[in-house]
């Protein structure tokens, strides 16, 4: 049998709110390197509209 691997698309307040409210790098780093980890791998991704909204901003997110 053969399995396809799940792939998740991420909006951009799961970034946006995660580090401006929950997840702050300063305090939650490991959250950052898992989603860091995850996009590398090929299980999460961000569309090109996510990605152009939060570098928007100049703010640590976007970098």
């Amino acid at each position: 049998m053969i399995t396809k691997a799940n792939k998740y698309c991420l909006d951009a307040n799961v970034l946006i709110q995660a580090w401006q409210k929950y997840y702050n790098p300063k305090f939650c780093p490991d959250y950052w390197k898992i989603l860091t980890e995850l996009g590398k791998n090929g299980k999460i991704f961000i569309p090109e509209l996510v990605y152009e909204e939060i570098v928007r901003t100049e703010d640590d997110l976007s970098k």
